[in-house]
């Protein structure tokens, strides 16, 4: 039954998340306006670590808290360098931004940890 909770948790957040960056992305919010970008991030990080945890859940593998949060961090920060090679991110101009969004990332992590953390209580 977590599988499946798991399931319909990510499918909720990209049902926001998806749209949130294809619209930022088209009109340029992901870039220049920061509450749009923090949004995202979070969501990101959200979306990321309910994915980790639904991997977790399929392969049998222990639950683990910490992984959920680091998961989230590493796909950030390969976002982040996606920014950089596309021309998106300047540095050392921006990185304050980029601090913040990695911020975001892990905050958004530490939400879907937590979210876990409660559905596997509920077991």
């Amino acid at each position: 039954m977590t599988g499946t909770r798991l399931l319909f948790a990510q499918v909720f957040v990209l049902a926001i998340l998806f749209p949130l960056v294809l619209s930022g992305i088209s009109h340029d919010y992901l870039w220049g306006v920061a509450w749009f970008s923090a949004t995202a991030h979070f969501l990101g990080g959200l979306w990321v670590a309910l994915c980790a945890a639904w991997g977790q859940s399929m392969l049998g593998l222990p639950r683990d808290f910490v992984l959920l949060i680091a998961a989230a961090l590493a796909i950030g920060i390969g976002w982040e360098v996606f920014e950089g090679v596309i021309g998106a991110t300047h540095f050392p101009a921006d990185t304050v931004d980029t601090v913040e969004d990695l911020v975001m990332d892990i905050v958004g992590g530490t939400a879907g940890a937590l979210m876990m953390r409660y559905i596997w209580q509920r077991k």
